[in-house]
């Protein structure tokens, strides 16, 4: 069962440089996009994260990005990959055309040559490099999308045999070592580290992360681990997507491991059809659904509850706060249609703060329908749109003025956010408020009105803004 969807994703981590990129395109389109609705986005994340393990095959996997954006287009890419691409030397983009390796080899060159050699195992010329090189020679080197690796590290992770084994018996055994091998997946390095009691627990972490479930086997068969104990190290199966993983730890630990199927669209008939048994703790199988945005399993769960008559209103509660805290729009609109609330008022609000700060406008007008208060305070002094506007947060303002925030609301000094725009100097937030209908001749501290305000702010840009909006100029 679902083998070819194992395959795949195998395929994906351990591509070899010089692998067919037509049948491996084929491949993700039959079988990942086809087959089990996989979106486009999600299989270029995971191609990303398979670079980190495997980036000798880096051209390769730049060619199927560009392969898989032409076919089937991004809107967007997430910014936290695209930065880290770039710092990585890979520039990423919703423009198949423009996505590319960046040149190094003029500020790299010494590393790069010597990474090459080690990258394809190339013992003759790495013993020349080490009797011949004195000066500036190169003792680490950057992989790019992983971490610096020292030379031995290096080995083990392209699983150069050859090399290894004439630096390792004079080598620093270091668990980093081990872990590096793990992701190389040559057996020799492995069973040589295996030798020398490098092993330790993170190594099984990495076994799933990569893909090298042919260790992970070894390691659950030898009891090497206790995954009792050691569950958190089972979080990657998800990012990972290695079902092979999973099914493997499940057949060790059911309990345990059970609530994780939760996690995966592509097993929600396992659990339908009661291949397993969720009854037993539910609250975990539907945390997790809704942890990773499982929507159909979330809604298979509280019908679950329907039918027994159980769902309570801390439940529809507690799963709220769940998917809020996840940001699972849908599933918390979902949830507030069957009656869910936030009854404490303090954590609304937190929660309407925070759904302010990411931008989240689904999420904010969502928690104002339940009760969240659009012009609450943020203190003594301020509500949440002055608080914002002393940030100089122009989005944050324009958010909550479009929520219905009380645009003239006046702080402890009399203040609106008007005054305070115009005492932080910020004409396009002045600009924002009025043209959002801001009160142009409210009286703040002291007094004045907005335009005398800024003339003693001596802020000459934002009084002829004023007068052009129609300002009165003769107010006193």
């Amino acid at each position: 069962m679902f083998d070819d969807n194992i395959v795949t994703y195998d395929k994906l981590y351990h591509i070899k440089s010089n692998e067919s990129i037509d049948e491996v395109f084929a491949l993700i389109e039959k079988v990942l996009i086809s087959k089990y609705k996989t979106s486009s986005i999600n299989i270029v994340l995971t191609i990303l994260e398979a670079i980190r393990y495997n980036y000798r095959s880096i051209n390769i996997y730049i060619d199927l990005l560009k392969r898989i954006i032409t076919k089937y287009p991004i809107p967007s890419l997430p910014k936290e990959q695209v930065e880290t691409a770039k710092y990585n030397g890979l520039i990423l983009s919703t423009n198949p055309e423009e996505i590319c390796l960046i040149d190094r080899s003029l500020y790299e060159q010494e590393e790069n040559e010597i990474m090459e050699i080690i990258a394809y195992d190339q013992i003759d010329k790495f013993k020349e490099y080490t009797c011949t090189t004195t000066k500036n020679r190169v003792f680490s080197f950057d992989i790019p999308y992983f971490k610096r690796v020292t030379l031995l590290e290096g080995c083990a992770y392209f699983g150069s045999v050859n090399i290894f084994m004439f630096l390792f018996p004079n080598s620093y055994k270091a668990p980093e070592t081990f872990e590096c091998a793990i992701m190389g997946g040559n057996t020799d390095i492995i069973n040589e580290c295996l030798k020398h009691d490098m092993f330790y627990y993170h190594i099984v972490q990495t076994s799933i992360e990569c893909h090298n479930n042919q260790f992970l086997e070894y390691v659950l068969e030898m009891e090497l681990v206790n995954i009792r104990e050691y569950w958190f190290m089972f979080q990657p199966i998800f990012t990972s997507t290695n079902l092979k993983a999973l099914f493997l730890m499940y057949n060790k630990y059911k309990e345990g491991i059970a609530p994780c199927f939760a996690e995966f669209p592509q097993l929600n008939d396992i659990i339908k059809n009661k291949i397993i048994d969720f009854t037993s703790n539910i609250e975990l199988f539907l945390e997790k659904a809704i942890h990773h945005n499982n929507f159909e399993m979330v809604n298979f769960f509280i019908d679950y509850y329907k039918e027994n008559n159980s769902l309570s209103d801390s439940i529809l509660e507690d799963n709220l706060f769940l998917a809020l805290f996840f940001n699972r729009s849908e599933i918390a609109k979902f949830l507030v249609s069957l009656g869910a609330k936030l009854n404490d008022d303090i954590v609304l609000n937190d929660e309407f703060i925070d759904a302010v700060r990411k931008l989240n406008e689904e999420i904010a007008k969502l928690l104002i329908s339940i009760g969240a208060d659009v012009n609450l305070e943020i203190d003594d002094y301020h509500s949440y749109l002055h608080k914002a506007v002393l940030d100089n947060d122009s989005k944050r303002v324009a958010l909550l003025v479009k929520l219905g925030a009380n645009i003239n609301s006046k702080d402890e000094d009399r203040n609106t956010p008007l005054h305070l725009a115009i005492m932080e100097r910020n004409y396009n937030i002045v600009d924002l408020l009025i043209s959002h209908g801001a009160d142009l001749e409210a009286k703040g501290e002291n007094g004045l009105t907005p335009l005398q305000l800024a003339e003693a702010y001596i802020a000459s840009d934002i009084v002829q803004l004023l007068i052009s909006k129609g300002t009165n100029v003769d107010a006193k």
